[in-house]
C-alpha cells in the first residue's frame, strides 16, 4: 500500500539537498584543477610603494589627488610612502613621476 490507512501523504520536503547542504566541500576547486602548479602557491601582498609605482609606470606623472583616489583615498598615507622613497620617486611641480635613474621594484 502506498499511503498511509487514513489517506494522508506526509511530505518530507528537501530532506536529501538539506544533508547535501551541510556536508564540508571538497577541498578541490576548478581553479586548483587547472592549475595544479599552482596549488599552495604563497602569494606575496604588495607594498604601497610597489602599487604606486607600478601606477605611475603606466600613466607617467599624476597629481597627489590622483594617486590616492587610485590607492584608496588616503593622501596623507600617500604623501608618507612618497616622501619615504624618494629614491623612486620626485615631485615635479605638483605632480610626482617615477625618477629617472630608478630601476623596477
Amino acid at each position: 500500500m502506498s499511503h498511509h490507512a487514513h489517506g494522508t501523504n506526509k511530505v518530507y520536503g528537501h530532506a536529501s539537498r538539506t544533508r547535501e547542504m551541510y556536508q564540508p566541500s571538497a577541498p578541490s576547486t576548478f581553479f586548483n584543477d587547472l592549475h595544479p602548479h599552482l596549488r599552495g602557491v604563497v602569494v606575496k601582498q604588495q607594498t604601497l610603494a610597489e602599487r604606486i609605482h607600478g601606477y605611475l609606470l603606466r600613466r607617467k606623472q599624476r597629481t597627489l589627488r590622483q594617486i590616492a583616489d587610485k590607492m584608496g583615498g588616503d593622501m596623507g598615507r600617500v604623501l608618507r610612502c612618497l616622501l619615504a622613497n624618494e629614491a623612486l620617486f620626485e615631485q615635479m611641480g605638483n605632480q610626482w613621476r617615477i625618477r629617472d635613474d630608478s630601476n623596477a621594484i
